[in-house]
């Protein structure tokens, strides 16, 4: 289970609710390591998100 608050849990308690919190974790940790700073770089991604094809 990833999470960092009691919060956060709620959701990691439930199968797609862990593969939600997994991938989001994912999508900041390979920002750190592109060097983005991580939510000017998701705030980007998901206000241009319709140009991308998932």
């Amino acid at each position: 289970m990833l999470s960092s608050t009691k919060k956060e849990n709620v959701f990691s308690d439930m199968p797609k609710g862990a593969a939600a919190s997994a991938q989001l974790y994912s999508l900041i940790e390979t920002a750190k390591a592109n060097g983005q700073e991580p939510y000017a770089w998701l705030r980007h991604v998901l206000e241009k998100g319709d140009r991308f094809i998932f």
